[in-house]
């Protein structure tokens, strides 16, 4: 196998005056990218798991004991442990929800970065691109959010890139790296197995040599691996076994066929009303909604990238294999993405379980991956058109995320039961309500947190109250004003005719 081609898309010689200043400019661009996902931390949805993990993982460190099982999927099957065992560091540390969000953004963000960096550097791809990926709305939202399944989004892109520096250096230690990232996937969510598999079998079919020269070390890992998930592993086993795994009622298996060709949705705009409703984006002041609705359209370009470098890819391997060429590593990594796309379609379309965003949060790369490829080959043709395309798709995905924000903040959130009102404004109202004797019951008919109970529950226990208590009264939470759009709420003394309604402990 030969190495990634040395043609660097980029443009100038790296030691040259003008090549510093633009790698210079590069890092700038990324720090930047990164720090929209720290503005506004608090604007970040809390609901009704992220109360779940941040409590179990209060209570598994005051019981002196490491977490064994993850959060309960919606078939009854209980997840992996490994995100509960970070926020058991992070509470350690602190329980403020906000400073939680900001290292799990920092932890998150570090990962993914290094990651694609290392990426681009070891396949030779256009580095501006590393800018564009990292302002994935998609990636910007999931790495906010304190939930589970969301940190399997590092690992495949650390496990990818370490899988890949192997096929271009030989070094042992980053094809361990990479295969124990494969375990560690698993811990967080077992719609992980699409990534794993496709790894595995890139690995089997091109690499078995490799394996058996390492055996000891895998071995090693392997044995290390078990003894780590073997308490998680033994307790869900059997269970396992007994969940349904046959298609959804009333649901055809055809679209899951099509849906990991839809990854590329990560690096779009596209579909974002499955977080923030159709009216919720609506109520934009005028000029940002034209703004949001152009960026969201330039933003699909993405799509086009990705089935271009899936095209290319197969034209690439038909013709080496028709003429029995040698590989070199860009090729075995374009080659790694499709198997992972193909690995995926079982996955969604025996069970019918497709079109929710967050299957993708572990097979997200192999679209990236295949999009940038895309940009390599049209840098090699033309290197203008490469900077104009990766500088517009920048541009378009930092528009999509700067409108959200300002809208966020602007109506406190949302109003559905899916992203809510903020942790800022729920916070807000813990804060209001622990001027009150804990015995005050809470009177409220709003369905989010009927629905959702918890999220009100945990922000009580964690804020602390004054010395001096308001006598128990009934309280009513309600929003603000009748705008459909705003979530901002406000907590006062129920009249007796409000306290008919629903309310919470």
């Amino acid at each position: 196998m030969t190495r990634a081609p040395r043609g660097d898309p980029w443009g100038p010689d790296l030691f040259s005056v003008r090549g510093h200043a633009l790698v210079a400019a590069w890092g700038v661009a990324i720090l930047a990218a990164l720090a929209l996902r720290m503005v506004w931390p608090a604007n970040v949805p809390w609901v009704a798991d992220e109360p779940y993990l941040i409590r179990s993982a209060i209570e598994a460190n005051e019981q002196g004991r490491i977490s064994v099982m993850g959060n309960l999927g919606s078939k009854g099957f209980r997840y992996g442990p490994l995100p509960l065992w970070v926020y058991q560091v992070f509470t350690v540390l602190t329980r403020d929800p906000v400073r939680l969000v900001m290292m799990r953004v920092v932890l998150v963000s570090a990962i993914t970065m290094v990651s694609l960096v290392w990426l681009a550097r070891t396949l030779k791809l256009h580095r501006g691109y590393v800018i564009v990926i990292l302002l994935g709305p998609y990636l910007w939202y999931y790495s906010r959010l304190l939930w589970d399944s969301t940190f399997a989004m590092p690992l495949c892109v650390l496990a990818t890139a370490a899988y890949v520096h192997y096929l271009d250096r030989k070094r042992p230690a980053a094809l361990l790296t990479a295969l124990a990232c494969l375990p560690a996937l698993m811990m967080i969510h077992p719609m992980s197995i699409a990534f794993v598999a496709g790894m595995s079998l890139h690995s089997l079919g091109f690499k078995r040599a490799a394996l058996w020269r390492y055996r000891w070390r895998i071995v090693t890992l392997i044995i290390a691996a078990t003894a780590v998930c073997w308490p998680y592993v033994s307790r869900t086993l059997l269970p396992a076994l007994t969940i349904d795994t046959g298609a959804e009622p009333d649901r055809s298996r055809l679209p899951g066929l099509v849906f990991p060709l839809l990854g590329a949705r990560y690096l779009s705009g596209v579909g974002l009303n499955w977080f923030y409703a159709d009216a919720w984006q609506a109520a934009m002041p005028p000029v940002r909604s034209a703004i949001y609705r152009v960026a969201v359209i330039m933003s699909a370009v993405a799509y086009a990238l990705s089935w271009l470098g899936l095209a290319i890819t197969l034209v690439r391997w038909r013709r080496l294999w028709r003429r029995r060429e040698g590989a070199n590593v860009r090729d075995h990594a374009a080659l790694l993405a499709v198997m992972i796309i193909a690995a995926q379609i079982p996955v969604n379309a025996w069970p019918a379980r497709y079109g929710l965003p967050q299957y993708y949060n572990a097979t997200w790369i192999a679209a990236a991956l295949l999009a940038w490829m895309a940009v390599n080959a049209i840098a090699a043709r033309s290197r203008i058109l490469a900077h104009g395309l990766v500088g517009a798709h920048g541009l378009a995905l930092a528009a999509v995320i700067i409108c959200l924000l300002l809208h966020i903040g602007a109506t406190g959130g949302t109003r559905d039961v899916g992203h809510g009102p903020t942790l800022a404004v729920q916070l807000d109202i813990a804060r209001r309500r622990a001027r009150y004797d804990p015995a005050s019951k809470l009177h409220t008919r709003i369905d989010f947190f009927i629905k959702s109970p918890r999220s009100l529950r945990l922000l009580d226990e964690l804020t602390p109250r004054p010395a001096t208590l308001k006598p128990p009264t009934a309280l009513l939470l309600r929003y603000t004003n009748d705008d459909p759009a705003d979530a901002h709420l406000t907590i006062e003394p129920a009249r007796p005719q409000d306290q008919s309604a629903y309310w919470l402990h």
